[in-house]
């Protein structure tokens, strides 16, 4: 057995218990059908002493990776969020499965907090790949947690073109500072500058304007924060993509979020993104029939290239349940649209319940 030790942001140490031992890689001779066949890999945080969805902070975090193949294993595994590191263990030769724990222990009055999101990836012989992706909630009532909101990882935008940042801190003492950094084909930054002690829950917002003679390609936002003991904390990154607008013929990319069993005020949130900027957002929801029952949009500047816009579904019905199909979309600065659409198997709304007043965080708690 071969153990390794990384050290982690927050002095949070990652030991890898390697299970497994290899012999010789498998080569190709001429004649011979090349593997195509892609690895296994899948995260454990729920058997044999591991964390589970949420943990405190005192109780370390510890999970399971199991990845198996016919080749031999190139295996790795990114922390993101609370903690941030990558480890990595090659197996050079034809071994068919590795089994390895992940041991994460903190020490007293340790900074990481909230979301840890966990990217397992396995490798083999013949480059095929497989990934898995996971997230544990931190407990710890000291913790300074980030959290960008937007852009969303993916996006595009253009030079001329403005996308929207939205940077949310939270410190149980009070915030000192937040904002955020980008690097690459363009860098930079804001935030609210030092100021007097900000509230425990604090959201910046900002427009960040693309430069006119920005090239094409990719730069990387992150969120910041400090608080009131001047500690900083980071948030995940997104990364945005830089691209041409001019001859733009491609829709809009458009996601949505709706759980598949809705009740009628739930909420729906839609994300478009194009280089050429959003002119209208929106969703319809029609029956089995194609008969409209609801939806909503927003008409904007297009000036933004990635917008992400929530509604209540406020529907109607009186006999439940009902199956609708969900459909979102998003037309561009030059007429493209784009849409998504729920599966074949419609979500259905399931029971009324009386109005309320939600209050309604900014943004989609990952992991959900």
């Amino acid at each position: 057995m071969m153990h390794r030790t990384i050290a982690t942001t927050g002095a949070a140490t990652l030991a890898f218990a390697l299970l497994a031992l290899a012999c010789n890689e498998a080569t190709i001779s001429p004649g011979v059908q090349q593997d195509l066949t892609p690895p296994t890999i899948s995260i454990d945080k729920t058997s044999q002493g591991a964390s589970g969805d949420t943990v405190d902070v005192a109780d370390g975090v510890t999970f399971f990776v199991d990845a198996t193949d016919n080749l031999g294993l190139n295996i790795s595994v990114q922390l993101e969020g609370a903690v941030e590191d990558i480890g990595d263990t090659t197996f050079t030769t034809a071994v068919t499965s590795a089994s390895f724990i992940i041991d994460l222990v903190f020490p007293t009055n340790t900074v990481p907090g909230g979301y840890l999101y966990i990217t397992a990836q396995a490798i083999d012989g013949n480059n095929n790949g497989a990934t898995a992706l996971d997230s544990i909630w931190i407990v710890n009532e000291d913790a300074l947690t980030v959290t960008l909101l937007d852009p969303q990882d993916g996006a595009v935008t253009s030079a001329g073109k403005q996308i929207p940042v939205t940077v949310r801190a939270t410190q149980r003492d009070g915030v000192k500072r937040v904002g955020y950094t980008y690097t690459g084909v363009i860098s930079g930054g804001d935030s609210t500058g030092d100021m007097l002690l900000l509230p425990s829950d604090t959201t910046f917002y900002d427009t960040l304007t693309i430069p006119t003679g920005a090239p094409d390609g990719a730069f990387t936002v992150r969120g910041f924060a400090t608080d009131s003991a001047l500690r900083r904390q980071q948030s995940t990154p997104a990364t945005v993509t830089i691209q041409s607008a001019a001859n733009d013929n491609e829709p809009p990319q458009v996601v949505f979020h709706i759980g598949f069993r809705v009740e009628v005020d739930d909420s729906i949130t839609v994300n478009a993104t194009d280089p050429s900027g959003i002119a209208e957002i929106g969703w319809e929801a029609r029956d089995l029939l194609g008969i409209q029952i609801g939806g909503d949009s927003t008409t904007l500047a297009g000036n933004l290239t990635d917008v992400t816009h929530m509604w209540v579904l406020g529907f109607s019905f009186t006999d439940l349940p009902v199956p609708v199909v969900v459909t979102a979309f998003a037309e561009d600065a030059v007429g493209n649209r784009g849409t998504a659409t729920t599966s074949s198997a419609p979500p259905a709304v399931t029971r009324q319940r009386p109005s309320l007043l939600r209050i309604l965080v900014p943004g989609n708690v990952p992991g959900d």
